[in-house]
């Protein structure tokens, strides 16, 4: 059996000395506009867009086993 998740775009802030959260969203463009927006309200700061397309596993509640997850486009 396997899980199903969607693709993915995310909204990354570079920095090598912190860690922020990451943006997720479920458009390439939404992500663009998302990245564009915090670099003008954060000069000089690099917002990277990252796509999710590899598969992944998660163990699941019950941890019954390890389950493999596949990224489908809409």
């Amino acid at each position: 059996m396997s899980q199903t998740e969607k693709i993915y775009w995310m909204v990354h802030r570079s920095s090598q000395n912190e860690t922020y959260p990451t943006i997720l969203h479920t458009s390439r463009n939404d992500a663009i506009a998302d990245a564009s927006r915090r670099a003008l309200l954060n000069v000089g700061v690099v917002f990277n867009v990252l796509v999710v397309e590899s598969s992944f596993c998660y163990a699941p509640l019950d941890l019954s086993s390890v389950v493999p997850v596949q990224l489908v486009r809409e």
